[in-house]
């Protein structure tokens, strides 16, 4: 009765109070992402244009930066976006007064801070309808997962938000429908508890870091707990491993979809059930994939990824690199919607290590090959210190840890060449970072040095 209850009375009533666009832009998405393909691109090519011209006009630094020559040539052929310069994290630091649109008032934009992988603080500012827009894309991205409006929700999160006053009680009772697991304290007794709080409120939806939802598996799989039917599980904020994907998906016997965003643009990707497939929020964001020259490449080639937020008036973000390497696909998915595939994600661009010879490594492949390779090997993080110096922690079996060693230091020593050394330590628990995520690969080779 609840459920139906919030989904025809207090999810309307709450849009209304709040500008009435999120509920309109999911009802929208979920209509527009069977479009066909030119229909889409047609109302991309619309949006960018609109939004280039008022960063032209209102924003100081794109004055600086373009010329009316350049987005001219844009505004006539929007494939030649790339002529436009990249927009990079140290220019926001460097630029952020600058970066503000002129036609609104500052004080009224919603600061967000991100400290990314890297642990560099960067502070965004985006304006009400863009949230509002942001919220109804993270809908509609539930909504490929199995979600329905209503519908109680169980996510994992590091220092998650608690309503505290009695209006906050009241919208997470008849709109949020949300209860935490806080990862920052993730041990057998709130896991246990967690489960049973799942199962006796019924929730439908598990959501949360890709890596606690693993753990949440693996000690319901080892402890025997009473698991949960689900409609789904949304693994985000951080990758999904091949392996992390297949115990979730067996202990909880249902489909895990990823989800791929950040908190400078919001959503970015996300996996539909049906299909598999990572879709592009092309209503809301322009993806490029651009080599080590900013020069743009062919579709299925991994690159730098670089987006256009088409929502973000207050502070637009044109062809902002968000640090992040991977490949997309325009073939037309078939699961029928019109829409592009981000067809690898292949981790931060701060998580690849650095070969003697001077090339890239993906850590996070790295990291996942070296778990499939070795028997009794649990879990993984490698901590690339110099070029020739990489610290392995590892969670394994302990009857296992000696043979597990050497062969860790055989398949780091096989991909780096015997040049490097490998120092392997055996842990109870990988670290999380202070907003509960984890890093599997972490490079600390300055740059000067790459």
């Amino acid at each position: 009765m609840l459920p139906g209850l919030v989904r025809n009375i207090s999810y309307p009533f709450w849009d209304r109070r709040e500008g009435g666009i999120r509920l309109g832009e999911y009802r929208r998405l979920k209509r527009a992402q069977w479009a066909p393909w030119e229909e889409r691109d047609r109302y991309q090519r619309s949006r960018l244009q609109s939004m280039l011209r008022h960063a032209f006009q209102t924003v100081p630094y794109y004055r600086s930066v373009w010329t009316n020559q350049q987005l001219d040539a844009v505004l006539a052929d929007a494939s030649r976006l790339n002529e436009l310069p990249v927009l990079r994290k140290a220019d926001i630091r460097r630029h952020a007064a600058e970066l503000i649109s002129e036609s609104l008032d500052r004080e009224k934009l919603i600061a967000a801070k991100t400290g990314g992988s890297t642990g560099v603080a960067l502070e965004v500012r985006f304006d009400a309808a863009c949230q509002q827009l942001r919220n109804g894309a993270e809908m509609w991205a539930n909504d490929l997962a199995g979600w329905r409006p209503g519908v109680l929700v169980g996510a994992l999160w590091g220092s998650p938000p608690v309503p505290a006053t009695l209006k906050q009680k009241i919208r997470n009772t008849f709109h949020d429908r949300v209860f935490y697991l806080d990862t920052m304290a993730l041990n057998p007794e709130t896991m246990r508890a967690f489960l049973k709080k799942v199962i006796k409120r019924d929730a439908r939806l598990l959501f949360g870091h890709a890596h606690s939802l693993y753990e949440l598996a693996v000690f319901a799989r080892e402890t025997d707990a009473p698991v949960p039917g689900l409609d789904g599980i949304v693994s985000t904020s951080m990758m999904l491993l091949a392996h992390q994907r297949a115990v979730i998906e067996e202990v909880f016997d249902t489909r895990v979809t990823d989800r791929y965003g950040c908190e400078e643009v919001g959503l970015i990707a996300c996996e539909a059930r049906e299909c598999g497939n990572r879709h592009l929020n092309t209503d809301h964001l322009v993806v490029e994939i651009i080599d080590d020259d900013d020069c743009p490449v062919e579709d299925g080639i991994e690159g730098r990824i670089v987006l256009t937020d088409l929502n973000n008036r207050g502070m637009p973000l044109v062809r902002y690199e968000v640090g992040d390497m991977g490949a997309i696909s325009r073939e037309r998915c078939h699961c029928g919607r019109g829409l592009a595939s981000l067809v690898s994600l292949t981790g931060r661009m701060a998580d690849y290590f650095i070969h003697p010879d001077g090339s890239r490594i993906s850590g996070i492949s790295l990291v996942e090959k070296t778990l499939t390779a070795i028997d009794g090997l649990e879990e993984l993080q490698l901590i690339q210190e110099t070029r020739r110096l990489i610290r392995a922690r590892a969670i394994a079996r302990s009857t296992v840890e000696r043979q597990v060693a050497d062969e860790i230091r055989r398949v780091l020593t096989v991909t780096f060449t015997d040049e490097i050394t490998v120092d392997v330590e055996f842990v109870d628990r990988l670290d999380q970072s202070p907003s509960g995520k984890y890093r599997f690969a972490i490079c600390r080779v300055r740059d000067e040095d790459t």
